[in-house]
């Protein structure tokens, strides 16, 4: 084999290590608090949402977050309840990927109405640009999530007065 060969070679086994390398993805976004897999917390006003943004195999882009109103009490976010939802405020959490929960943003009165049920609502944003779920389809879905997107990443809370 010649030199040309080998190197021609080695330089398509390193294209292609590290076109693989980048295959495959699992942006996942958890709601730490309030608690997005019990969906039972009583929560005081102001509320520090904690989330973690995880990807085992590559970086977390951004994660994009919603507050949703619940208005019919039947722990289904109906089309209307999504389409009055508010995008959470987040600032300074672009690519994080890790383990320990941080807070994202702090719900006030401005936000959270006494004696009133929320969701919270966070999908993330991988490095290659795909998405841990469609917000397309999140009409329709419950407190415990679905197909399309993970029970962690919806959290269903109570707001029951102020600190």
């Amino acid at each position: 084999m010649s030199i040309k060969n080998l190197l021609i070679s080695f330089g398509l086994i390193l294209v292609v290590s590290t076109a693989l390398a980048w295959l495959g993805s699992n942006p996942a976004i958890r709601i730490v608090y309030p608690d997005a897999t019990d969906d039972a917390d009583t929560c005081l006003v102001p509320v520090n949402v904690k989330v973690k943004q995880l990807n085992t195999l590559q970086g977390i882009d951004y994660g994009l977050y919603w507050l949703v109103e619940e208005i019919d009490g039947d722990t289904v976010i109906s089309d209307t309840e999504w389409n009055a939802r508010v995008q959470i405020p987040v600032s300074n959490i672009e690519d994080i990927n890790r383990e320990a929960p941080l807070v994202i943003a702090e719900l006030g009165t401005n936000f959270l109405i006494q004696s009133t049920y929320y969701y919270i609502i966070g999908i993330g944003k991988d490095l290659n640009g795909d998405y841990s779920a469609d917000s397309s389809l999140i009409p329709g879905v419950s407190q415990d999530g679905d197909a399309n997107i993970a029970d962690s990443a919806i959290a269903r809370f109570y707001v029951n007065g102020y600190r």
